[in-house]
């Protein structure tokens, strides 16, 4: 994960709290993003790589972790990184499906209630 949150943040002329209030967290939150502390969702990760105007990649990948060194020791960083970021990726995907899941109940519900009251209303 890049730790470059700071550059970006500071390459846009944004104060930690305009960033935070911008990206809907709190400035703590960020703060502890810049330093390493916590790594951000990808919902927030999407919302950084807009407002600092960078693609995902650059917000993603480590740039002390490129290839140039091929150690034993940044493959094993590289490979943990990769899956620290599939596990987000996949609670991300089941928040969806159950924020999508009850959008659909809602859905249905809202139609059933429609329909019996068109029934009322038409007699049926």
């Amino acid at each position: 994960m890049s730790r470059d949150f700071k550059k970006f943040r500071m390459a846009t002329g944004l104060t930690q709290e305009d960033a935070a209030k911008k990206l809907s967290i709190h400035p703590t939150t960020l703060n502890k993003y810049e330093r390493g502390a916590r790594y951000p969702s990808g919902k927030v990760l999407a919302e950084m790589s807009r407002l600092y105007n960078v693609q995902m990649d650059d917000l993603i990948t480590d740039p002390n972790d490129l290839l140039a060194t091929t150690g034993k020791q940044s493959i094993t960083t590289k490979e943990t990184d990769m899956k620290h970021k599939l596990i987000q990726i996949e609670a991300e995907l089941l928040e969806l499906y159950r924020e999508n899941r009850m959008l659909k109940d809602i859905i249905e519900k809202y139609e059933k209630k429609e329909g019996a009251r068109n029934n009322i209303i038409n007699g049926d």
